[in-house]
């Protein structure tokens, strides 16, 4: 969910902003969020840079509110999410947004996005009746008929949690 990523050079120190002036930023930010020009990912980053801000203003330190945070969102379970946190947080105070999005993958270059597979896959689903779709009978399907007779033989089979 958090992975570094590259992005812009850090500013220099003397411009790093304070919790306290960050604080609007992230409050528009969320408004912007809100207008559904951001992910469900971002949305939750940014509602957690809030807890985290707000936490900041009332005096806790960084450790003990990324701790707080990951147990309230995931009710204590782990520690890994706690440092997510913590991760988050410095790399939006030092670049003032949040973390390129690594997630994704082929960013809709998927050949189940091919207009002409998926109609061949709905042809092939309603053909069969009802109880015999199995994801496994599909991911065969796929691989051995439905890709091959469109002209896409895989060079290496698709997995079958992709026909899922």
């Amino acid at each position: 969910m958090l992975d570094a990523a590259p992005g812009p050079s850090p500013k220099a120190r003397n411009e790093v902003h304070g919790w306290e002036e960050l604080c609007e930023q992230i409050k528009e930010d969320l408004l912007e969020a809100y207008k559904g020009n951001k992910t469900c990912t971002q949305v939750n980053q940014l509602t957690i840079l809030r807890n985290f801000t707000m936490l900041h203003i009332k005096g806790l330190g960084c450790i003990d509110m990324s701790n707080e945070l990951a147990w309230q969102w995931h009710e204590g379970i782990g520690i890994h999410f706690a440092h997510c946190i913590h991760f988050l947080a410095h790399h939006y105070q030092l670049f003032e947004q949040l973390p390129i999005e690594k997630q994704g993958g082929d960013r809709g270059q998927s050949l189940l996005s091919n207009k002409w597979i998926q109609m061949a896959m709905r042809a092939y689903l309603s053909n069969l009746a009802v109880g015999e779709v199995t994801p496994k009978r599909f991911y065969y399907a796929l691989n051995t008929q439905i890709l091959p007779t469109l002209g896409y033989p895989p060079t290496k089979s698709l997995l079958e949690r992709m026909a899922r």
